[in-house]
């Protein structure tokens, strides 16, 4: 290579190296976590979040895309290369209709069927290039780009937040006080009769340990088959163990409190708390830090319908579930020495998830229950500075509307196929109230919500996902970032 190679090289480098630098001083990212509790529908939320905003007609209340601003989206390597990639295309193909697996145990009958659940971390990058809408933002550029850091885990670990504020007694406690209530005693049969038999104080064993974990972990399985309490099905990785199926830090369960309040140091009781607090430190204490300690904006995912039909405490339980979960993030409006070295979460949206199960006039009165059962958490978010909205929608909408005779008046409904129905199902839950705490609230539904199926033909080349708010929901959460 001659010198006069060398130097265009040289040159050549030094130009791409600026280029990139012009461009990385136009670009933003924001980490959004979508937090939600088992069943709230996190996978299709997110499937429909990306497939609508690559492909953005059906997002008009978006005002970058209303104005036409945003001129290309595309997914990206996402830039944490320890999580695995959120997939996408595999979720995808599976609301098309294009599952291998699926069609094989339909008989060789492809058909389009729901993703199934979260059960581990993922992450995925989608990036929006821009054009400003303001003038001042135009002179420092045509164009700019927004990242979006999309983090998705399961509703089971999201739970295990909640053990920061509880010691090893305080859990216990919390624990054994709903195993021995009336609708979960059953289930928890085998594991109250183990722990009777044991003898906290006596030497421990690991053989003792795990013939009390076994039971407790079965335990949780049955409580969260029959959608018990929430706070009540912790620790998350009894169910969703991932990495650490089998380890000592998942060999433990609750046990009473001692009568003088302490145990021998070598005692199965004793063991048991060493357990729990190292369970706290070296899982739960480092997925907050890792995962939650850097998001910018948070989605809370809330499956109230499903709350409102159970009836009885359902509502209660889970309004203190997502309060307890979600004082544990750090919440504000951030400055820039925050953004460097401590993320605040500074825009909150809390989304009351199948907004298609119930006819349009009834919706808003959804958003408004929605918004009274998170009133607690949302007003103590606001006050540390961070701003907080309430939407229903559905992420993708499977429903239309019909109408039928309910108590010989004509009621306007949802309808479409539902699993283990023939034929196109109705539904009309009655009114929705919008107190928590009135009758109305706790009497449930006289049936059960139906599990609508997706629309066949939905997923169409060069369109987005048919949904409810989701732009609406989009514009209050990254929207100031379009502008």
């Amino acid at each position: 290579m001659t010198v006069l190679d060398r130097l265009g090289r040289q040159i050549d480098n030094g130009l791409e190296a600026a280029r990139d630098g012009v461009e990385q001083a136009f670009q933003q990212n924001l980490r959004i976590g979508v937090t939600g509790l088992a069943r709230a529908g996190k996978t299709v939320f997110i499937t429909s979040l990306l497939r609508n905003l690559l492909h953005r007609d059906r997002l008009p209340g978006l005002h970058a895309v209303a104005e036409g601003r945003i001129e290309a989206a595309r997914l990206n390597p996402q830039p944490d290369l320890t999580l695995p990639r959120f997939p996408f295309e595999a979720h995808l193909a599976m609301l098309a209709g294009d599952d291998p697996a699926h069609a094989q145990a339909q008989g060789g009958d492809p058909a389009a069927c729901w993703p199934p659940g979260t059960t581990n971390i993922s992450e995925i990058r989608l990036s929006l290039r821009y054009r400003p809408g303001s003038w001042l933002a135009r002179q420092f550029g045509e164009t700019r780009t927004l990242h979006l850091d999309i983090v998705d885990y399961p509703g089971e670990w999201l739970l295990d937040l909640t053990l920061l504020r509880l010691d090893y007694a305080e859990w216990s406690a919390r624990l054994l006080a709903d195993a021995q209530s009336a609708d979960a005693r059953p289930a928890a049969s085998a594991f109250l009769a183990a722990m009777a038999q044991a003898d906290p104080e006596a030497e421990a064993t690991d053989a003792a340990a795990e013939a009390l974990a076994q039971p407790f972990r079965r335990y949780l399985q049955i409580r969260r088959e029959n959608a018990g309490a929430p706070l009540a099905m912790t620790p998350g990785r009894f169910l969703l163990p991932g990495d650490l199926a089998g380890s000592p830090v998942l060999t433990f369960a609750p046990l009473p409190d001692s009568a003088g309040g302490g145990s021998r140091r070598n005692s199965l009781r004793a063991l048991m708390a060493r357990r729990y607090e190292g369970y706290r430190r070296q899982v739960v204490e480092p997925f907050l830090r890792e995962q939650f300690g850097r998001l910018n904006r948070q989605i809370v995912l809330v499956d109230t319908l499903s709350a409102l039909a159970a009836g009885g405490a359902r509502l209660d339980q889970l309004s203190q579930a997502l309060d307890e979960v979600l004082q544990v993030f750090r919440h504000g409006r951030p400055s820039w020495l925050s953004r460097l070295f401590a993320p605040r979460i500074d825009r909150i949206a809390f989304c009351a998830t199948k907004a298609d199960h119930v006819p349009d006039p009834l919706r808003p009165d959804l958003r408004r229950l929605t918004e009274n059962l998170c009133f607690g958490s949302s007003n103590r978010i606001r006050y540390e500075g961070a701003e907080t909205a309430v939407f229903a929608l559905a992420a993708i909408a499977a429903t239309g509307e019909a109408w039928r005779e309910v108590g010989g008046e004509r009621r306007r409904c949802v309808a479409g196929p539902a699993e283990g129905y023939r034929g196109t199902t109705l539904f009309f839950p009655g009114a929705i109230p919008t107190d928590p705490a009135a009758p109305a609230a706790r009497t449930g539904f006289d049936g059960p919500v139906p599990r609508f199926l997706p629309p066949p033909g939905m997923v169409a080349a060069g369109r987005g996902l048919p949904h409810l708010n989701m732009d609406h929901m989009l514009q209050f959460l990254i929207g100031d970032a379009l502008t």
